[in-house]
């Protein structure tokens, strides 16, 4: 392999390296990056941001496999380490009591 031939790879690879690391921060940001449903992992919590305007039932499944439901307001609800909560969804009943 030739000095420019190593040269134009450590750069290619180099700038690929850039890429993948400027995703991943990015995609690690703050909790307002957070698309409406669930979210896996914002800065280690599982959230669940609902974009609605009322409070709904939502269900959800720990890592052990268990399920709960909650009623959450609109914005984002801090369901706990991204760990333990495996997923969550909508269910229904509009406007649910907060307790």
């Amino acid at each position: 392999m030739t000095a420019v031939s190593f040269l134009r790879r450590a750069s290619i690879g180099a700038a690929a390296l850039a890429v993948v690391a400027g995703g991943v921060l990015a995609g690690t940001g703050t909790a307002s990056a957070a698309v409406c449903g669930y979210n896996d992992d914002i800065d280690g919590r599982a959230v669940y941001n609902h974009c609605g305007s009322t409070n709904v039932m939502i269900e959800y499944t720990i890592f052990s496999g268990g399920h709960g439901q909650m009623c959450v307001p609109p914005g984002l609800r801090d369901m706990g380490p991204s760990w333990l909560v495996s997923n969550a969804w909508y269910i229904g009943s509009p406007n649910c009591i907060l307790t």
